[in-house]
């Protein structure tokens, strides 16, 4: 665990210097305006209530807001 903590400081570190920076989804509501594209969303009904459940791959953005990378996510129905 110590190993993924430390890739995670390290490639954070490495994103801020280029003036990036990595937006974690997990457990927010998704809808049709988050910048991720969702793995399961054939799974869920337009009416269903659905937040992020696990990031695939990640959303990059600059400093200034600009979405670099859309990430990949699954969804799950919110509680």
């Amino acid at each position: 665990m110590s190993r993924l903590l430390w890739f995670r400081r390290k490639f954070e570190e490495g994103l801020e210097l280029a003036g990036l920076r990595f937006v974690d989804l997990v457990g927010r509501p998704f809808d049709s305006g988050t910048a991720a594209t969702p793995m399961n969303a054939d799974d869920f009904g337009p009416d269903d209530d659905v937040v992020v459940e696990a990031m695939i791959d990640p959303v990059i953005v600059a400093h200034d807001g600009t979405v670099v990378q859309r990430g990949t996510v699954t969804l799950k129905k919110a509680r």
